[in-house]
């Protein structure tokens, strides 16, 4: 049986290219590569607690969020499951949701922050020209190894 995998992307697709989470998402979904493949997709703003359960009913989590980081295009990395309960009351970390995953739901699955070079900010829809070449390659690199033994975990780039 296949493993189940989930690829959520957050951010604000009203701050330019903080929106490369959500839209690679929908790039995503309509990929043939993986649509007769073990992926669900899901996209919001920002992460949440109620999202701890939805953890809990995948092998895979890859969390696609825009990043000022100076990475090159995009970047795969672990994420530690932790106790810190920091969290606002719009949003929650990644870490704590997976150790929410676990205590509420004996579930937490392995999971990995997909970071999508970003460079605009400002107030607008569209995704800068340069992140939108980022989201292209993460795009190819997705559909090219999803297929192949040890994804995702095997497959880390910093």
């Amino acid at each position: 049986m296949q493993p189940k995998i989930l690829i959520y992307g957050y951010g604000n697709p009203g701050r330019r290219d903080d929106g490369l989470g959500p839209e690679l998402v929908k790039v995503l979904e309509k990929s043939p590569v993986l649509k007769n493949q073990n992926y669900s997709f899901h996209s919001g703003y920002q992460l949440e607690l109620e999202d701890a359960y939805l953890f809990s009913e995948f092998s895979y989590i890859i969390l696609a969020d825009a990043s000022k980081a100076e990475i090159k295009n995009f970047a795969l990395e672990k994420i530690i499951p932790g106790g810190d309960p920091s969290f606002s009351m719009h949003s929650v970390s990644a870490s704590y949701l997976l150790c929410l995953a676990w205590e509420l739901f004996g579930c937490s699955p392995d999971a990995y922050f997909l970071h999508l070079a970003g460079y605009d900010w400002e107030i607008g829809e569209e995704i800068s020209s340069r992140a939108r070449e980022n989201l292209e390659k993460a795009r190819i690199w997705i559909e090219n190894n999803s297929n192949q033994p040890g994804w995702p975990a095997d497959f880390l780039i910093k």
